[in-house]
């Protein structure tokens, strides 16, 4: 009996099993309940963080929801009761796994409205301030992650950027109308025993234009996001950052990332990816069979995060922030942005530097090769002349001594023609003309040498050679008897 009845457990149990693991589901849904608008980029972003940490677990098919309070915008007994009815309505086939809600209203609407619409769905709440969540005794079911955000944080960052700060400024919607910063006006009694409160929520935004440019030298701007101004006109709060910067006339202090790198100073900033991937974290671990009342409550810190450009216009030290504070949008050097190029242009000035150094160093020595063939040269011509001297004065020295010699010959021989005891007058006549004519000769030679010096044109003159001859014949004559008569 026992064996056939074990038997039988076992056929039942192999029955039963693929019908159990045909059960578990190969998909899950989760819908995101965002308390505001659908435009918001800051929202959207911490959506699209919940969507990429859930989808990174494969090990189901995930089906995405959202759908927006819009509570910033619409509110009132009969806009939550027909919001209800249209969630019931469009969700009535599409069972939800996880419901994640977005910021303190939703989390509230979600509280109060769950058992009419997901009575058993776990619920993870994000981008709640803590002291929000301190405050609240959370249902069943109910886990999520906080965030940092408090007044007292921005005005410290307020006091950091103006040392001596006397006053905060207050732009946005009406604390009590809005949904992230409804929590400041408990803080406003401990903001206000120290310092003044300039309220300019609520405000047409021309009024809150001609308001912030006219603040005291000792305020900060606290901006907290403007939905709906008093005149009926609905706006994006980050969009208007840039304008609410722009007006005032001292630092703007923020403290949400999609404010960030349009003006402002910056703050504590909370930022979206954070946030969306710890209550991912928190969703997954539900679809995989946790509990969400035993997963506890994940605190999200907002980093100190300041603009790079607004520093420079207010003329804030970076020494004066706090340690570990990140500076961001900082406009990069030339050598920052630039470095290959920098790089490159400064081994090409390098090269043209080392280039012309040898240039200029070639033209030195060049220059000090040509001094030195110049001075050779002076050298060379000088030797030159010199010697052309030397052999122009041989050559005028013999010019000059023959007629100067024939001159002396002619003259010793009409001496001695007068000294005889019987002078003869005729060869001393012919003596003392062949002086007249060694003398004109002499005259004639020194007279081509002047025109020489003097670059004349020498006269050309019809030379009788026979004559020329009978000259030279004659001369020698006249040396060989004045040869025989030194003899004698």
């Amino acid at each position: 009996m026992r064996s056939r009845a074990l038997l039988c457990l076992v056929v039942v149990g192999g029955l039963l099993l693929p019908s159990l693991v045909v059960a578990e589901p190969s998909q899950r849904s989760v819908l995101v309940l965002d308390q505001s608008s659908a435009f918001l980029p800051f929202n959207a972003a911490v959506a699209s963080a919940i969507r990429a940490t859930v989808n990174a677990d494969s090990r189901w098919r995930i089906s995405f929801y959202s759908e927006h309070l819009d509570a910033n915008r619409f509110f009132g007994p009969d806009y939550e009761n027909d919001f209800v009815q249209f969630l019931k309505a469009k969700y009535r086939n599409r069972p939800i796994d996880v419901v994640v809600v977005f910021g303190v209203s939703a989390l509230d609407f979600m509280v109060r409205r769950r058992d009419e619409i997901w009575p058993s769905v776990p619920v993870v709440f994000a981008a709640i301030d803590e002291a929000t969540i301190a405050s609240l005794t959370l249902p069943r079911n109910v886990t999520g992650a906080t965030m940092q955000l408090t007044l007292q944080d921005m005005v410290k960052v307020a006091r950091m950027v103006v040392p001596d700060l006397k006053a905060v400024a207050m732009v946005g919607d009406p604390l009590e109308r809005q949904t992230f910063y409804r929590h400041f006006k408990d803080e406003i009694p401990a903001v206000t025993a120290q310092y003044e409160i300039i309220d300019l929520m609520d405000l047409p935004l021309a009024e809150v234009k001609t308001r912030l440019g006219s603040l005291p030298d000792t305020t900060a701007v606290i901006y907290t996001g403007i939905y709906y101004t008093s005149e009926g006109v609905s706006y994006v709060p980050a969009e208007l950052t840039s304008q609410i910067a722009e007006w005032a006339n001292r630092p703007v202090v923020i403290n949400v990332s999609s404010y960030l790198n349009k003006g402002a100073v910056g703050g504590y900033i909370v930022q979206a990816n954070p946030i969306g991937q710890q209550a991912g974290r928190l969703a997954l671990r539900i679809l995989s069979g946790e509990n969400a009342s035993d997963l506890p409550v994940v605190k999200v810190p907002s980093q100190l995060i300041f603009e790079w450009p607004a520093l420079q216009r207010w003329k804030i030290s970076e020494s004066a922030l706090p340690p570990g504070s990140s500076v961001q949008f900082r406009r990069l050097t030339l050598w920052e942005e630039h470095r290959a190029i920098v790089l490159a242009a400064g081994f090409g000035l390098i090269a043209q530097a080392a280039m012309i150094f040898w240039l200029l160093y070639e033209r030195q020595r060049r220059h000090a090769a040509e001094v030195a063939a110049r001075r050779t040269m002076t050298e060379l011509a000088h030797m030159n002349r010199i010697a052309t001297a030397g052999e122009m004065t041989a050559s005028i020295a013999h010019e000059i001594r023959q007629p100067l010699g024939a001159i002396m010959a002619n003259g010793q021989a009409a001496l001695r023609w007068l000294k005889r005891q019987v002078p003869d007058i005729e060869e001393a006549k012919t003596a003392v003309q062949g002086v007249i004519q060694e003398s004109a000769r002499a005259d004639n030679v020194i007279t081509n040498i002047r025109a020489m010096f003097k670059k004349e044109t020498t006269p050309h003159v019809v030379l009788d050679v026979n004559q020329l001859i009978e000259q030279v014949l004659s001369l020698r004559s006249k040396q060989s008897v004045r040869k025989m008569s030194q003899c004698n």
